[in-house]
């Protein structure tokens, strides 16, 4: 094998190792799950015309979550959607299409 198909071969590899481990930091972690919140919270925030709170975040977040409270007000600061506890299973691959499918959805109180 040529010198350069070994140095790009293993480039390729240094990159997969880095994104697979990026991958599980944000997924495994309670940091990764954190920066996952802040995000996710972030975006609901922007196309709500009230306030958006999310709390913390638990789980393998590459199958599902469970979110300890939810809380979606509107503009006068009327409650529009509350829950204790939200729990949801989805699968990452229709997000890749840019379509967002849930499972299994749980909503405490």
């Amino acid at each position: 094998m040529p010198r350069w198909a070994k140095v790009v071969l293993g480039t390729l590899g240094g990159v997969v190792i880095v994104l697979a481990i990026t991958l599980l930091f944000l997924t495994q972690t309670d940091t990764g799950r954190e920066r996952v919140r802040r995000f996710v919270t972030a975006r609901l925030q922007a196309s709500a015309h009230g306030l958006v709170r999310v709390g913390p975040v638990r789980g393998n977040l590459l199958t599902g979550a469970r979110i300890a409270g939810v809380v979606i007000t509107d503009s006068t600061g009327a409650p529009f959607f509350r829950a204790d506890t939200v729990a949801l299973g989805y699968s990452l691959l229709p997000l890749l299409r840019r379509r967002i499918e849930v499972e299994d959805v749980r909503l405490v109180r």
